[in-house]
């Protein structure tokens, strides 16, 4: 469903480097009308909170955009509210490339139908830059929860209907429509229990207040590998290079169900088409770092590649898809 371009890292050379003759200059010689550009700090507004997936991978961007462009490109964080806090800082700032947006699907392309306060357009209210990577969550839980398969969770939640409890990041958002298509899926019923963000609810699953939750791979990797928690499936349509032993949801006994987020990188709509392929090929350039390629295979976060123009069909499948199923699930937010 999705037609954005994804790799893996036998064939991300050759397709990055192609990806790069296409658009017509190597990333190193790139430079927008403004040959200054950037001639000042740039803001990251990330959408995503501290130590979380979209934070970790932000920040190794901005990194090499400093190193890259010889200017500080500082990532500040704006989590909450299914991304529209961090959206909201975005959408009035100057469209110069000193203000761009690291946010996330499904939140970034629901967040006008379920945050009625903060009013825009995924589409037209944004210029689109490029992905920076993707993810599936792990089903996790508290290893008080006596369960070690999905199979055994989900014959537990049937037995105890609403007293087992799953936490998520915000309504509508990367946690909670994977934990809604798994109880619909199963026909469980689970007690949900949200939260600001992923890193805010990580604790209390850690100390046992919740039974469970979706967690994406810079938290949960490391609590599974410490055995703070028990990984029992993976969301995605393939099992995650960083725990190869964790089922997929499908393989556990429900086939087809597949859910992923993906990070991307915007700029204010009228954003110049010089800036927005600068920075597209120099994100295809650090992509093909070899320490960034580590830290992406290290992590188990997926790298994704794609113009301007795969994202924007990106975003507007997004739109379709996952809120078609907020509708159907009636999903909604006070806000």
């Amino acid at each position: 469903m999705r037609r954005y371009i994804s790799m893996k890292r036998s064939r991300l050379f050759c397709v990055l480097s192609a990806a790069i003759v296409i658009l017509g200059i190597g990333p190193s010689t790139a430079r927008p009308a403004d040959a200054n550009y950037p001639k000042k700090p740039v803001r990251i507004i990330c959408a995503g909170a501290a130590g979380s997936s979209a934070d970790v991978r932000t920040r190794v961007l901005a990194d090499r955009l400093s190193a890259r462009l010889g200017q500080n490109f500082i990532v500040e964080n704006r989590p909450g509210a299914g991304t529209t806090l961090a959206t909201a800082v975005v959408l009035p700032a100057k469209a110069d490339g000193y203000t761009l947006l690291s946010t996330f699907t499904p939140n970034f392309a629901l967040g006008p139908m379920l945050y009625k306060s903060i009013p825009y357009d995924p589409v037209t209210s944004f210029t689109p830059i490029t992905f920076i990577s993707r993810g599936s969550p792990f089903l996790i839980v508290h290893p008080s929860v006596p369960v070690k398969t999905l199979k055994e969770f989900v014959a537990l939640a049937k037995a105890k209907p609403g007293e087992l409890s799953i936490a998520h990041g915000g309504v509508g958002g990367t946690n909670h429509l994977p934990a809604e298509l798994l109880m619909r899926a199963a026909g469980i019923q689970l007690l949900e229990v949200p939260y600001k963000s992923e890193s805010v609810a990580l604790p209390d699953l850690l100390g046992g207040q919740v039974s469970a939750m979706f967690g994406y791979v810079s938290m949960s990797v490391p609590q599974i590998k410490g055995g703070k928690v028990r990984a029992l499936a993976v969301a995605g349509a393939h099992r995650n290079a960083a725990l190869p032993d964790v089922p997929t949801i499908a393989e556990s006994g429900y086939p087809g169900f597949q859910f992923s987020a993906t990070l991307m990188l915007l700029g204010p709509a009228g954003l110049s088409k010089d800036i927005v392929m600068l920075l597209n090929r120099e994100v295809a350039a650090i992509l093909r770092e070899p320490e960034v390629l580590v830290s992406y295979e290290s992590s188990g976060a997926e790298l994704v590649f794609g113009t301007p123009q795969e994202v924007a069909t990106m975003i507007k499948q997004e739109m379709e898809i996952n809120g078609a199923l907020v509708k159907n699930l009636g999903i909604s937010t006070e806000q």
